[in-house]
């Protein structure tokens, strides 16, 4: 069997294709697989945390409230204590955007680094206890949880709160974090 030339360069040209397509999904999901599978290397006892200049009291409120019910959830090996020096690990920001209550994520410049985000934009109309329910939240994605249902780490901030009344760390939230760093 012959190739003709003219067919052979489409081959190829479908082979590249294929071949770059499949390259860049595993790049996408291993990005995927990190951001969900991240993990301090030095555990999270300490783990420090500061906050950004010009972040309000409430929100600053919300993000103590937050990491103090990480740290006395009982089993949670999670111990987050505020600094002002320059060994920090998880930052706390807060920005003014539409539609998003918090948000989370990771980065690394020669250190690990966790940064969370409350947008005063929606809550700065909530109630204390649904704002540190989902600074709480958000410190918990800083720590390496993905999402999970009726939880401090359920992703529906109405459900988690509104109905629910979650502002602190449930059984499976310290189970997992337990998992995680054990």
């Amino acid at each position: 069997m012959r190739i003709r030339v003219k067919n052979l360069k489409y081959i190829v040209a479908i082979l590249i294709a294929i071949l770059l397509s499949l390259a860049i999904s595993g790049v996408v999901l291993a990005w995927n697989y990190c951001e969900e599978s991240f993990v301090f290397e030095n555990g999270v006892d300490p783990l420090y945390y500061q906050y950004y200049s010009g972040t309000s009291q409430d929100t600053q409120d919300a993000f103590t409230m937050g990491a103090y019910y990480w740290e006395t959830a009982s089993g949670s090996p999670v111990n987050y204590e505020y600094t002002t020096g320059i060994n920090v690990d998880v930052y706390c920001y807060e920005v003014y955007a539409p539609s998003w209550p918090g948000v989370s994520g990771h980065c690394w410049h020669g250190n690990q680094q966790s940064n969370c985000y409350l947008n005063t934009y929606v809550t700065a109309s909530w109630y204390a206890g649904k704002r540190i329910s989902t600074a709480g939240h958000e410190l918990g994605h800083a720590i390496g949880h993905g999402e999970n249902d009726n939880e401090l780490m359920d992703h529906d901030d109405y459900w988690r709160w509104d109905v629910l009344g979650i502002e602190t760390p449930q059984y499976y939230d310290i189970y997992y974090t337990n998992q995680l760093y054990d």
